[in-house]
């Protein structure tokens, strides 16, 4: 699992997909803390907001190749036939894909640093929402993975995981009223935007931090049904 995490991790930045999310991150990070310093206010919410939607449409750009690419270059083969396990192959290629995010990430850290001398930021607030930051985007990057090993086209595969996180983002927009109490206010519970927002008011809720990582779990484990389906093909 360790090889194949590093060797992903390697992958990302000898092609421009790793250092195009991490300057994109930087850079918007970078706007917003700008912005935020320029006005005066010492409360890194309104770039830990802002970035839910970047997130949203960057994630798919690391996980399209994941899968599809070994897919496509059959070296899916080499991977099924290794002594290697299912699980340490979807694991390992999931930790690189969240490890790249995590170093994309961390310029937030350091922008909040400097509001730490800047002024007196509300400690608590900021780890809540940087955890929020974390378990949203290794969410996403689930999704994708999963949606990467359907298909061999990286294309297909990035456009389908964009649809995929608006869909879980705005299901409760998407989706008619039921008219049903009960129905929609877990459809409403559902959505990624009101899991989320919890955590913007720097409240650590425990039913929503299992609620991302049953997801994670749910769509690694698809991605894995997915690879083992293709080796006894």
């Amino acid at each position: 699992m360790l090889a194949i995490m590093r060797r992903e991790f390697k992958a990302y930045f000898t092609s421009p997909i790793g250092y195009i999310v991490v300057a994109a991150i930087f850079f918007i990070s970078g706007v917003f803390f700008t912005q935020m310093v320029a006005y005066g206010i010492a409360d890194m919410r309104s770039v830990f907001s802002t970035m839910y939607t970047f997130i949203m449409f960057l994630m798919p750009m690391l996980t399209m190749r994941l899968m599809s690419e070994d897919k496509k270059i059959k070296t899916d083969q080499i991977l099924l036939t290794s002594p290697v396990t299912i699980t340490g192959i979807v694991m390992g290629k999931y930790l690189a894909a969240v490890l790249v995010f995590i170093v994309a990430s961390s310029s937030t850290l350091a922008e909040c640093l400097v509001l730490g001398i800047l002024g007196t930021p509300d400690w608590g607030v900021v780890i809540t929402n940087y955890v929020a930051m974390i378990l949203l985007a290794a969410t996403f990057i689930a999704v994708g993975m999963f949606i990467s090993a359907l298909t061999e086209n990286q294309v297909v595969a990035a456009i389908g995981a964009i649809v995929a996180n608006v869909a879980v983002t705005y299901i409760d927009g998407i989706l008619p009223n039921i008219n049903n109490e009960f129905l929609d206010q877990f459809i409403s519970d559902s959505t990624f935007t009101s899991r989320y927002s919890e955590f913007m008011s720097g409240m650590i809720n425990f039913s929503s931090i299992m609620f991302f990582l049953s997801i994670i779990a749910v769509f690694l484990f698809l991605c894995g049904r997915v690879l083992e389906k293709r080796r006894w093909e």
